[in-house]
C-alpha cells in the first residue's frame, strides 16, 4: 500500500523526490493561495498602520520641573534643586541626572539605564520627590512628564496688528473650533502670556492709610470668594446653600472694599490703586512677518492618521476659518508634517517604483518578460507582506519604515532572480515545466537559504541599538527581516509553480510582441557572450596565472579603501544628516538683557537672512519661486525641535535673553538648493558678533543634540569660568569648528539684602523684610481663580514706575510691627 501512495507522489511530481518544494511546484491552487494570503494580510494591516512624519521617540528621561514665580537660580538650586537630586539620585534606575535652575524655575532631569521600565521610574521619581515636604511656600506643585521627541503636526499662525487679548481670544476660538472635527483630538494654543490681575498701590497711599501690600492682598481674599455652606432637607426637597462673593473682572475688584471705618465711610480698591487686568509681565515677544503672532498647535494622537488629521484640518481653515477672520488678520500654516511625509513617501515610493522598473527590465532582457513579471510579483508580496509583520510589532509607516522598503528591495531581489534563473535554465535544457521548477529551486536552496540568513544575522544587531537613535531606526531591522524571510518562502514555496509554465527551447513566438522581445534577447544574448568570451575570459586566465599579482592587487585596494576615512576623503557621522524646510538661529544674549535688546538682534539677524535669500534668489533663473514662504522671531523661547533631539532648557519660563529666528523656505523640489548650503551662507554673512553670548545654525529636521560636547569641572567658580572662556575662544579658532558656547551663565547683577543689627531692636526680623520687599517688587499673590479656561492670578504690588530703579529699592520703608516705618536696613550691590 505505501509503495502504491510512494507511486502516486512520484507520478504528481513526475518522477521527482516528495518535498514541500515539489508540493507547491506541481500544485497550483496551494502556490496561489498562499501568495494570496500574505497580499490579503498586507492590505489588511495597510488600512489599520498608523502613519507619521517621524517616528515618537522616547529619550528614557524624566523631568522634574518646579514652578518657582520671582525666584533667583541660585534660590531655586538651594531650595528645590538639590532637594530633588537627593532625592532621585539614589533610585536604582537613575543612571544620570541633569538639573538646570533658571530664574522661576527647577528642571531636573533623571537619564534611565537602559532597559528601564519607563512607567516604573515614573512612579518612584513621583514618589521620591513627593516624599520632600520643605519646598518654599510659593513654589508650585512639581511637575513629572516623560521626554520624547513628539511635538504638533501642524503649527498654525494667527497674525494681526490687533490688541494682544483679542489676538489671543481669536485663537482659542479656532483652537474651540479644530477640537470639533471628527479627525482631530488634540489642539493647544500657544506663545501667549498668561492673564493676570494687578494690583497697584501707590506707595503714597499705602502710608497715608498705614496699609501695606499684605493689607491690601489680605482684604481681596476675604472678599473675593465662592464657598459652599452644605446643604438643607426641606420637606419636598434638598437645597444647597452657598456663599456667592467671587470677583473675575477689573470692575468686581475695584468695588471690594478695603477699609471701612464706623462713620460709614468705606475706602474701596478702585480708589487706591490702578487695577489692571491684563497679561503676566513676561518676556515673550512673538512676531510673524514683523506682526504679533499666536500659535495654534494640532496635535495627532495615537491611532489617527497624519493625512486625515491633515485634510481635516486644511479644508475647515480654507472653508470656515479664513472667511470668518476680521479685517487685519491673518491665519498661515506654518509646520504641517503631512507635508513632509507626502512630499518623502513620494520620493520613496518613485525610487522603489524606479527600482522595480530596473529589475524587470534587466530580467526581460537577459532571460523573458513573463519570468521577469512573475519576479517582480514576487517582490510586491514580500512588501506587502512586511506591512503585516510591521503591524504585529506596533511599527507605523513613516518616513523611516519607507526608506527601509526601499533599501530591502535591493536585497531581495537576488532571492527571486536566482530560482528564476535556474529554473530557465533547467527549462532551456528541454526539462518539462514543473520538473525543471523543482531541480531548479532544489539546486539552489541550501545556498539561498544561507545566504538569506546571513543578511539577517547582519541586520539582527541592529534591534539591540539602545537609546533613542535605536528607536528611530527601529524599524529598519524589522522590515528588511521581515521581507527577507518572506521573499525566502516566496521563491521557495511560490515562485516555482508560477515559473513552471515557462517557454521550453521548442518555444517559436508566434506575435508581433513575442518576436520583438526575442530579437532583443537575442540581441543581448550575442554581446553578452563576447563579454564572456573576451574580456571576462582574459581576466580570469590573468587572473588563475598570476595569483599572486590578484591578491596583492586586492589587498592594495583593500588598505587604499581603508585609509579614506582617516584621510577625510570619505567622511563619517553618527547619524545622516536630513534637511528640512526651515533653517533656524538660536540666539542667546548675555544674562540680563532686556527683551527688547534680544528683539533688535534677532532682527539683526533677520535681516542678514533676508540679505542672503535675496541674494540667492537673484542667481536663479527668473521663473523660479522665490526661497523665502515666511519668518518667525520669537523672544523667550527657543525653535521648535523638529524630528528629535532633547531642548537643553525648558520652555516654561520665558528668558528674556533667548531669541529665535525662523526661515520656512520653499519646498525642497521647488528651490532645487542645499538647505546646508543656505545655512552657511546665513552663518558667514552674520560673522562674528561681539555682544552676543552665543549663535546656533540649524538647517537639520533631525537634531540629537550637538555633535560634541566638553565637560569641565573645578572646585574653584571663578577659576573654572577662565578655563571655559579660554576653551570656547581656542575652538573657535579650529577650522571647520563653529557655533562653540559655553552653557555657563555668568548670572545676573542683583541687589543683596541684608538686615542691620540695631533694626531687629524694632522688632524687625529678615523673614519680614524679605516678604514686604517681594511684595512691593514681585508681587504678593491675593488669590486664584479660574476664568473660562485658564487660571488667573491676582497680585497686589507697587506700580511700575515705583519699581524700575535702583533708587526705588534704597528708599523703599519697611513697616515696623509698631506700625512705623523704617528706611531699609542695609543694601549691597552685585
Amino acid at each position: 500500500m505505501q509503495q502504491v501512495q510512494s507511486m502516486n507522489q512520484n507520478d504528481a511530481y513526475q518522477g521527482e523526490p516528495a518535498g514541500p518544494i515539489a508540493f507547491m511546484a506541481s500544485n497550483r491552487v496551494a502556490a496561489n493561495l498562499s501568495m494570496v494570503v500574505i497580499l490579503a494580510a498586507g492590505l489588511v494591516a495597510l488600512g489599520a498602520l498608523e502613519r507619521q512624519a517621524w517616528p515618537t521617540v522616547p529619550f528614557n528621561t524624566i523631568e522634574v520641573s518646579v514652578v518657582y514665580p520671582g525666584a533667583v537660580p541660585e534660590e531655586v538650586e538651594e531650595s528645590i534643586v538639590v532637594k530633588i537630586e537627593e532625592q532621585v539620585e539614589a533610585l536604582e534606575d537613575a543612571k544620570a541626572v541633569k538639573s538646570l535652575a533658571a530664574p522661576g524655575l527647577a528642571s531636573v532631569r533623571v537619564e534611565l539605564k537602559t532597559g528601564a521600565d519607563i512607567g516604573e521610574a515614573m512612579d518612584e521619581v513621583k514618589s521620591a520627590v513627593g516624599r520632600i515636604q520643605s519646598f518654599p511656600g510659593a513654589a508650585e506643585r512639581p511637575q513629572f512628564r516623560e521626554m520624547d521627541n513628539r511635538t504638533s503636526m501642524i503649527r498654525l499662525i494667527v497674525f494681526g496688528d490687533i490688541p494682544e487679548r483679542s489676538l489671543k481670544e481669536l485663537a482659542h476660538q479656532i483652537e474651540d473650533d479644530l477640537g470639533t472635527l471628527p479627525n482631530v483630538s488634540q489642539v493647544e494654543t500657544t506663545g501667549t502670556r498668561n492673564y493676570e490681575i494687578s494690583i497697584e498701590v501707590p506707595i503714597i497711599r499705602l502710608r497715608a492709610l498705614g496699609l501695606t501690600l499684605d493689607d491690601v492682598a489680605d482684604a481681596v481674599r476675604r472678599s473675593s470668594l465662592d464657598l459652599s455652606a452644605g446643604s438643607i432637607d426641606t420637606q419636598d426637597a434638598q437645597v444647597r446653600v452657598r456663599t456667592i462673593g467671587q470677583s473675575y473682572d477689573q470692575l468686581d475688584f475695584e468695588e471690594i472694599i478695603v477699609i471701612a471705618r464706623k462713620d460709614g465711610t468705606v475706602v474701596r480698591l478702585g480708589d487706591i490703586a490702578d487695577v489692571r487686568d491684563a497679561f503676566q509681565n513676561t518676556d515673550l515677544i512673538l512676531r510673524h512677518q514683523g506682526r504679533p503672532a499666536v500659535f495654534v498647535e494640532v496635535y495627532r494622537a495615537e491611532g489617527e492618521q497624519v493625512m486625515d488629521v491633515a485634510e481635516a484640518v486644511h479644508e475647515h481653515i480654507a472653508n470656515v476659518i479664513v472667511p470668518s477672520l476680521p479685517d487685519g488678520v491673518g491665519i498661515t500654516i506654518w509646520n504641517d508634517d503631512s507635508q513632509t511625509y507626502s512630499e518623502r513617501a513620494d520620493i520613496l515610493l518613485r525610487n522603489g517604483l524606479m527600482g522595480i522598473v530596473l529589475v524587470f527590465i534587466s530580467l526581460a532582457l537577459f532571460l523573458e518578460i513573463r519570468l521577469a513579471l512573475w519576479v517582480v510579483a514576487g517582490l510586491i508580496t514580500s512588501g506587502i507582506g512586511a506591512l503585516a509583520v510591521m503591524l504585529a510589532l506596533d511599527l507605523a509607516i513613516n518616513t523611516i519604515s519607507l526608506f527601509a522598503f526601499v533599501l530591502a528591495i535591493g536585497i531581495i531581489v537576488d532571492d527571486a532572480i536566482v530560482v528564476a534563473e535556474h529554473i530557465h535554465y533547467e527549462r532551456n535544457r528541454g526539462v518539462p515545466g514543473v520538473v525543471a521548477a523543482i531541480r531548479g529551486t532544489r539546486r539552489i536552496k541550501k545556498a539561498l537559504i544561507f545566504a538569506v540568513l546571513t543578511s539577517v544575522a547582519a541586520f539582527t544587531p541592529l534591534l539591540f541599538i539602545p537609546g533613542g537613535i535605536g528607536e528611530v531606526w527601529s524599524a529598519l531591522p524589522v522590515i528588511v527581516i521581515g521581507m527577507l524571510l518572506i521573499s525566502l518562502v516566496e521563491a521557495l514555496l511560490i515562485l516555482p509553480n508560477h515559473l513552471s509554465h515557462l517557454h521550453g527551447p521548442e518555444w517559436k513566438p508566434s506575435n508581433l510582441v513575442d518576436r520583438f522581445f526575442a530579437w532583443i534577447r537575442d540581441f543581448v544574448d550575442r554581446w553578452l557572450n563576447r563579454f564572456l568570451d573576451g574580456p571576462l575570459d582574459g581576466a580570469l586566465r590573468f587572473s588563475t596565472n598570476h595569483p599572486g599579482i590578484v591578491v596583492a592587487g586586492i589587498v592594495g585596494l583593500f588598505v587604499v579603501s581603508l585609509s579614506l576615512v582617516p584621510a577625510g576623503i570619505v567622511p563619517t557621522t553618527f547619524a545622516p544628516v536630513v534637511e528640512g524646510d526651515f533653517i533656524t538661529a538660536t540666539l542667546e544674549m548675555p544674562d540680563g538683557t532686556p527683551a527688547d535688546r534680544t528683539y533688535e538682534v534677532a532682527m539683526e539677524l533677520e535681516r542678514a537672512g533676508r540679505r542672503v535669500l535675496e541674494r540667492l534668489d537673484r542667481e536663479r533663473p527668473d521663473s523660479a519661486s522665490s526661497l523665502l514662504s515666511g519668518v518667525n522671531v520669537t523672544v523667550g523661547q527657543r525653535p521648535r525641535v523638529e524630528g528629535g533631539g532633547l531642548d537643553p532648557t525648558p520652555t516654561q519660563n520665558p528668558q528674556a535673553n533667548i531669541a529665535s529666528i525662523e526661515f520656512k523656505l520653499s519646498s525642497a523640489h521647488q528651490r532645487n538648493m542645499s538647505t546646508i548650503a543656505i545655512v552657511q551662507a546665513w552663518r558667514e554673512e552674520v560673522g562674528i558678533l561681539p555682544y552676543v553670548r552665543g549663535i546656533e545654525f540649524s538647517g537639520e529636521v533631525i537634531d540629537l543634540g550637538s555633535p560634541v560636547e566638553a565637560v569641565l569641572s573645578h572646585p574653584d567658580p571663578e577659576r573654572l569660568v577662565e578655563i571655559a572662556d579660554s576653551v570656547v575662544e581656542g575652538l573657535r579658532s579650529v577650522a571647520g569648528v563653529f557655533d562653540v558656547r559655553s552653557d555657563h551663565t555668568p548670572g545676573v547683577g542683583e541687589i543683596q539684602l541684608e538686615l542691620r543689627p540695631e533694626a531687629r531692636t524694632l522688632g524687625l526680623t529678615v523673614e519680614e523684610m524679605a516678604r514686604q520687599a517681594r511684595a512691593a517688587f514681585f508681587g504678593v499673590e491675593a488669590l486664584r481663580m479660574q476664568r473660562d479656561r485658564e487660571e488667573v492670578r491676582v497680585y497686589a504690588r507697587l506700580p511700575d514706575d515705583e519699581r524700575d530703579a535702583i533708587t526705588d529699592v534704597e528708599g523703599y520703608l519697611i513697616r515696623t510691627r509698631s506700625g512705623g516705618g523704617r528706611s531699609r536696613s542695609a543694601t549691597r550691590h552685585q
